[in-house]
């Protein structure tokens, strides 16, 4: 494919990210005026449905070691009350949009966060969702056609590694502050395209997980397209993600996840270490809807 292709937002030639395509056949082009990156061919939300039709893909973590599984809750909890101090409290109501596995809403409800709700879009909660602990109120999911009814519902919106999966940044993140009440916050987590394993691996770097993510942000840009999207960020930064089991099955399709997951574990020490020099893996950013 010749490289000939405008940014679906202002219709501005884009310039390539790097050379050569990804092992999917797709291309990234970044936009001279938003510089956003996207994946090229550009589809639209429509054409990417098929590629979520069920909840098989690495996006809602299958096969998970027990232990593993352990220590994701773990840090899932952290990351909650890291947020709810930047808040100044827990958040009286929450919206875990896209919500994946359902990990984070759990984890608010055993933090006893108030009152939880998880969104994604099929048609029924994921399997963790449809059940509750003794004595916990079940998280409430609503399916994502139907959270019109909900301007304005929420104090708190979680957006964890969703924005990248999307057709249109601007849309979805103002969907975001449709939902929030005024003064309300959000968290938006994406990867980092200048991570250290895309410096390095460019179109062979897992965490670009293409053809799935669509639009790749470096940190101003990400900043630049929630206040374009009327979202005031108060605190960002960057977090580490454990990628290496991902790298290895990316090359060595055959090395079953288990024998994965020990391997990324025993390593992550060696991905720190280049996340320190070269740029961590994800991106992070808070941000209030005005009054």
């Amino acid at each position: 494919m010749g490289f000939d292709a405008r940014c679906p937002k202002d219709g501005s030639a884009l310039r390539p990210w790097r050379s050569g395509v990804a092992r999917s056949g797709d291309s990234l082009g970044e936009c001279p005026l938003c510089h956003i990156i996207w994946t090229l061919p550009y589809k639209t939300d429509e054409e990417l449905a098929p590629l979520y039709a069920d909840r098989e893909s690495k996006d809602f973590v299958p096969g998970d070691l027990a232990p593993i599984s352990v220590v994701k809750d773990a840090i899932a909890r952290w990351q909650l009350r890291a947020m709810a101090r930047r808040l100044g409290s827990a958040p009286d109501s929450m919206l875990d949009l896209g919500t994946g596995n359902g990990r984070y809403a759990i984890a608010a409800r055993d933090l006893g966060w108030p009152a939880v709700t998880a969104a994604d879009m099929h048609e029924s909660p994921p399997a963790a969702l449809q059940h509750a602990a003794q004595g916990q109120a079940p998280v409430r999911f609503v399916r994502q056609r139907e959270l019109d009814r909900y301007a304005g519902a929420f104090d708190f919106v979680l957006y964890r590694h969703v924005l990248e999966h999307t057709a249109d940044p601007y849309r979805a993140l103002g969907e975001i502050r449709r939902l929030l009440r005024p003064g309300g916050a959000c968290y938006v987590e994406v990867p980092n395209i200048e991570s250290w394993s895309a410096r390095t691996l460019g179109y062979s770097a897992q965490p670009l997980y293409l053809p799935w993510h669509r639009v790749h942000f470096r940190a101003p840009v990400l900043d630049a397209t929630l206040r374009a999207a009327g979202l005031e960020p108060f605190a960002a930064g960057g977090k580490t993600m454990p990628k290496i089991a991902d790298q290895l099955q990316f090359f060595a399709s055959g090395v079953p996840r288990p024998v994965a997951q020990v391997i990324g574990a025993a390593m992550q020490p060696v991905q720190l270490l280049f996340e320190g020099m070269l740029g961590r893996e994800n991106l992070w950013v808070m941000a209030r809807r005005g009054e």
